[in-house]
This record gives structure tokens, C-alpha cells and sequence, in this order.
């Protein structure tokens, strides 16, 4: 969760006209392996 704050206080303050389409792609990758990684941990804490 902490890095998920982090991640999304970094990308926060940056203006909409100085994103490219990398930067996007790239900023939307991370955040879902930051939610797989989240529903992996959620899943082995609800199994065991």
C-alpha cells in the first residue's frame, strides 16, 4: 500500500500536456502489476 501511495503522489503533480504516451503506458503498467501483486497477496492471505 505504501508503494501504491507513493507511486500515485509521484504521478500526481504532473501536467496533462508534458505526459507522452510512454510515460502512460508505462505509468499504467505499473499500476497493474501494483493491483496483481495486491490481489496475490490478498488471495494467499484469504487461502492460508
Amino acid at each position: 500500500q505504501n508503494t501504491a501511495q507513493v507511486a500515485v503522489v509521484s504521478a500526481a503533480p504532473v501536467p496533462v500536456n508534458g505526459i507522452n504516451m510512454s510515460e502512460m503506458m508505462n505509468l499504467m503498467i505499473t499500476m497493474m502489476i501494483m493491483v496483481m501483486m495486491m490481489k496475490m497477496m490478498a488471495g494467499a492471505f484469504t487461502s492460508s
